[in-house]
Order: structure tokens, then C-alpha cells, then sequence
């Protein structure tokens, strides 16, 4: 109890999934708050949490912890730019 199983049958611990959920939520932080401007646009401190989780957890959850934490940052700052006016017209 307490573990998922893939298809691979490999178990995933509580523990293991609850580290991964942190970090996925510390790279969206991160990423999403956190900015720098530049000449060039801006710098984000996800970059660097992706870099932490990956010497945290190891190299597969790291990266599925940084897959799931840019790619929300990405999708709320797309939302959140969008132009809703064309909607009510």
C-alpha cells in the first residue's frame, strides 16, 4: 500500500512521488515568478531548480518533475496573456 505500479511493473514510492510533486511545484515557481530582465528578454531561476531536482531525485524523475513544473509555467503564462476580449463580441 502506498506505491503505484506502471506498466513496467516498477514501484514508485510515496516518498519518491511526493519529492517529485515539490519540485515539479518548485520549477513552476521558479519559473513562472521568478524573473530577471535582460537585454535579450528575461532569465528565470527554473532553469536551476531543474538542475537541483535532477541531483535530488535522479535523472528520469527529475525530469518529469521539470517536464511537468515548465510545461505548467508555459501553459499559465500563455493563459494568462491571452486576449479575452473576442469572446464577448
Amino acid at each position: 500500500m502506498g506505491e503505484i505500479l506502471w506498466k513496467t511493473q516498477r514501484k514508485i514510492e510515496t516518498k519518491s512521488l511526493t519529492k517529485m510533486a515539490i519540485l515539479a511545484a518548485l520549477i513552476f515557481f521558479g519559473t513562472y515568478f521568478i524573473k530577471i530582465p535582460g537585454i535579450n528578454g528575461y532569465t528565470h531561476f527554473g532553469d536551476c531548480m531543474i538542475f537541483i531536482a535532477v541531483l535530488i531525485v535522479g535523472t528520469k524523475r527529475g525530469a518529469l518533475s521539470a517536464a511537468v513544473g515548465a510545461s505548467l509555467a508555459d501553459l499559465f503564462r500563455w493563459l494568462c496573456s491571452m486576449d479575452y476580449s473576442y469572446i464577448f463580441y
